[in-house]
């Protein structure tokens, strides 16, 4: 007979409060889902007033440096004209507006937005299920969350518009596009066929290989291709669309031989506490004075939270433009640079540090730049110098753009040509670096 053991343990959890994890949803919004929270605000809390200001060209001139020891203050009055343009609804936002619509528990939103935190800007779930799973059991106090609850908000939203935002894989991608497309439609059905078990062969342009397998003739396959083309590979690739303005987050300008640093707030509605509302308000039903109460707290919690945002936001620019710093002067080569560094530096964890530059965009002298793009592994060259893996990927591109198309290098070719540029490198990673930038191989670059 089996015997029951009690085995007394104890375990030490980080539990974030339901105000923290609203504190790590505010970090990471960009400026346009800023200002779209903070009208609801607003509009919803009546002890939050707007403060509107009167600002004039002069106060260009009062934003804060990036001395030489890079400790810096960071002004938030962003007037710059330049940027004071409507930007169209990004795809994030797009997508958090019709999760509004579905009546979903708080849990779930707070699932769905974790989600939408680890989607690209490709519009690819970077992150396993798995750890999501586990980041939001590390934020939740409450009820645990299971792997098949973040499957199915995952699900949901990559049946959003764009649809497939949030696939994990190409393959992914397609089938979900054919598949709802393959209720109206044999040949989008014969097209999912392809993708889900032929997947492989299509990649190489084997037709003539699935048509015999499908049994179907030239012309069908022929058609079968054309549908599966005209599917989008980049459901997120709105996010990158040329003719979009972007409002960037921050703005880091050189003046003679030091780098200015600004947190940009211009769209970003100021707000103030009414306390003088909330003291001369009194009630003698409990239950609007407990409502009153939780109003009040939340109003004074938003502007801290958002004080707190602009500070965070302005050390972490901060460390970026000190770790790449010759770039910044001089357009040098970017140095290597991870959550991982700039979190030590500062003293706060890497999920932070992906939060706070999660979609926020810098203007500096050489154009508009996602934050993401400063950070990158590193190699070591030949003349012993570390620096960031996209000085390949820039090598890389630029080699297969002035390739003859009718003899394109091989990955073995390609490694040649990188490390005559002094960079030592395998034809391994060069493949894996080909298969990142999502360049085919030698055979199907090939032009007639």
């Amino acid at each position: 007979m089996s015997k029951i053991n009690l085995l007394l343990q104890q375990k030490l959890h980080h539990r974030l409060t339901p105000q923290q994890i609203q504190l790590l949803q505010l970090v990471q919004l960009n400026v346009l889902d800023l200002e779209q929270k903070i009208k609801l605000e607003l509009e919803e809390n009546p002890f939050l007033e707007e403060v509107v200001e009167t600002l004039s060209l002069d106060d260009e001139d009062s934003s804060s440096e990036v001395n030489e020891d890079y400790s810096a203050e960071y002004n938030s009055t962003g007037n710059d004209l330049d940027l004071q343009e409507n930007l169209q609804e990004s795809t994030i936002a797009r997508i958090r507006t019709q999760l509004n619509f579905l009546n979903l528990t708080y849990q779930q939103l707070v699932i769905a937005d974790e989600i939408l935190g680890s989607i690209d800007d490709n519009g690819y779930l970077t992150t396993s299920v798995d750890k999501i799973t586990e980041n939001l059991n590390q934020l939740k106090a409450t009820t645990s969350i299971s792997i098949a609850d973040v499957e199915w908000l995952l699900k949901i939203i990559q049946h959003l518009e764009p649809i497939a935002i949030g696939s994990r894989s190409l393959q992914e991608c397609l089938l979900i596009q054919l598949h709802i497309n393959s209720k109206n439609s044999h040949l989008a059905l014969l097209a999912e066929n392809v993708i889900k078990n032929y997947f492989d062969l299509f990649s190489k342009k084997h037709f003539e290989e699935i048509a015999k397998k499908l049994k179907i003739s030239i012309s069908i396959m022929k058609k079968i291709n054309e549908l599966i083309n005209s599917l989008n590979p980049k459901p997120g690739e709105s996010l990158n669309n040329p003719s979009m303005i972007i409002i960037p987050d921050v703005i880091i300008r050189q003046v003679n031989e030091k780098i200015i640093v600004k947190v940009n707030e211009a769209k970003i509605p100021k707000m103030k506490l009414k306390k003088e509302y909330y003291d001369a308000f009194n009630s003698s039903d409990i239950n609007i004075n407990e409502f009153l109460d939780k109003k009040y707290s939340t109003a004074k919690f938003i502007l801290h939270a958002l004080d707190l945002r602009r500070s965070t936001l302005g050390k972490v620019t901060n460390e970026i433009v000190k770790h790449q710093q010759e770039y910044f002067l001089s357009q040098g080569t970017l140095k290597p640079l991870t959550n991982k560094i700039i979190a030590e530096n500062l003293k706060v964890d890497e999920s932070t540090i992906s939060r706070v530059v999660h979609g926020k965009y810098a203007q500096t002298d050489y154009g508009v730049f996602p934050l993401r793009y400063y950070f990158g592994e590193g190699i070591h060259t030949e003349s012993g110098e570390d620096i960031s893996t996209k000085e390949i990927l820039f090598k890389l591109t630029d080699f297969v753009k002035k390739e003859n198309t009718q003899k394109p290098h091989s990955d073995l070719q390609l490694q040649k040509l990188v490390e005559d540029s002094g960079f030592k490198i395998s034809r391994r990673t060069i493949t894996k670096y080909r298969e990142n930038l999502q360049i085919p191989i030698a055979r199907l670059r090939r032009k007639l």
